[in-house]
């Protein structure tokens, strides 16, 4: 009697091919942060007393999406919301600068003004080109700006 190779082969690639996307379930449930790294940048408007902070957060398994919230929560739910706070997506450089009453923002994109921003603090969000920042990466040290890293 013969055994024939062709079904047991199927029913093992099978067994094998359920048995790595079970174990890449469990790695990417239990390694859900994996390659996430947050930061906050503090801002402080002495004059008005007031203080934004500038969260920088990386996600996915190579730690390739950023999102920058402006918010003037510290940390919290609302924090990353739109409708609380300026929210960025992409690796793109932006810079900031603080002055007085006032939070300048430049970036390559702007982001939609949030509905429920309450501050008061003036935030003006200058787009840049390609070019333009090209040549703000150049300088930001002697204009005083802060990177958003």
């Amino acid at each position: 009697m013969r055994i024939k190779w062709k079904p047991i082969r199927n029913v093992f690639l099978v067994f094998i091919l359920a048995a790595i996307v079970i174990v890449a379930i469990v790695l990417i449930t239990i390694h859900r942060d994996f390659g996430s790294k947050e930061s906050v940048i503090s801002l402080d408007y002495p004059k008005t007393e007031s203080r934004l902070y500038c969260h920088v957060k990386y996600t996915g398994l190579t730690g390739d999406h950023r999102v920058v919230a402006i918010s003037t929560q510290v940390s919290g739910e609302s924090v990353y919301d739109s409708l609380h706070s300026y929210l960025f997506y992409g690796l793109s450089r932006m810079f900031l600068k603080a002055s007085e009453d006032t939070l300048f923002i430049y970036t390559i994109t702007r982001a939609q003004p949030p509905s429920k921003f309450d501050s008061g603090i003036v935030i003006v969000q200058a787009e840049l080109d390609n070019v333009e920042m090209g040549k703000l990466s150049q300088s930001w040290k002697k204009m005083g700006l802060i990177p958003v890293e």
